[in-house]
């Protein structure tokens, strides 16, 4: 396995706090990366793209609070970035939805 591109987002990043500032979680904060690997299996070298948002939370503790992946043939990896590009624009930041979320009363007061 090699990867073909490390990318930090840090814009990413940065959109998921203001919607963790509009929720009124100011100490958490975010990072995200996008990762693109070739590797063989069976025979075909593969392309996959991956890429995660890791939630950096109060007292060292973290969680993934959003992750993609797809691949394709490495052949047809460039054919296939519209649709991934598709799949990744089709996620949309909204607090509402977290909020709805929410289940703990001092959460849902926020």
């Amino acid at each position: 396995m090699r990867a073909d591109l490390q990318l930090p987002l840090p814009e990413v990043a940065r959109s998921y706090d203001r919607v963790n500032q509009s929720m009124g979680l100011p100490g958490f904060r975010n990072d995200a990366a996008l990762l693109v690997v070739r590797y063989e299996e069976g025979g075909v070298e593969y392309q996959e793209v991956l890429y995660t948002d890791v939630q950096i939370m109060m007292a060292g503790l973290w969680g993934n609070r959003d992750t993609y992946a797809a691949r394709a043939p490495a052949r047809e990896f460039p054919r296939m970035r519209r649709v991934f590009e598709f799949m990744r624009d089709s996620v949309t930041l909204d607090p509402r939805g977290w909020r709805a979320r929410c289940t703990t009363r001092s959460c849902a007061a926020r």
